[in-house]
């Protein structure tokens, strides 16, 4: 007996994308953590103006790192090289939504990370 083309335990019907997917959001979600977590460090009163900024730095460095991830991710995964907000109708160019509010908190990480290393 032989199995339907688009039976689910065929090898063609696994999805090799679902791995990298996952990393997608894994960045995405931790980014998005790290960055509320920097928001919450900004509120920590500093005792002096020379304190040590080294978990503020390290914070934010990994909100610039994880939002690169899911960035590269999503160019390598659903080609989308500048996100445009023209039209909005699939799954696909929702994406480009969550691609742009990423490039949003990439940069707000990175002007964050040379406010801190700039500061006197």
């Amino acid at each position: 007996m032989e199995l339907p083309e688009h039976d689910v335990t065929t090898p063609s019907s696994i999805d090799p994308s679902g791995f990298w997917r996952f990393v997608f959001w894994l960045a995405f979600v931790f980014g998005d953590l790290a960055l509320a977590f920097c928001w919450l460090l900004a509120h920590v009163p500093h005792p002096s103006r020379g304190a040590d900024m080294r978990l503020d730095i390290a914070a934010r460095l990994c909100v610039v790192v994880l939002m690169l991830v899911a960035i590269r991710m999503a160019r390598w995964r659903w080609n989308i090289k500048v996100p445009v907000l023209e039209r909005v109708r699939t799954r696909e160019d929702a994406m480009q939504i969550v691609v742009l509010i990423a490039w949003v908190e990439l940069a707000w990480g990175l002007i964050g990370t040379i406010a801190i290393a700039l500061r006197p």
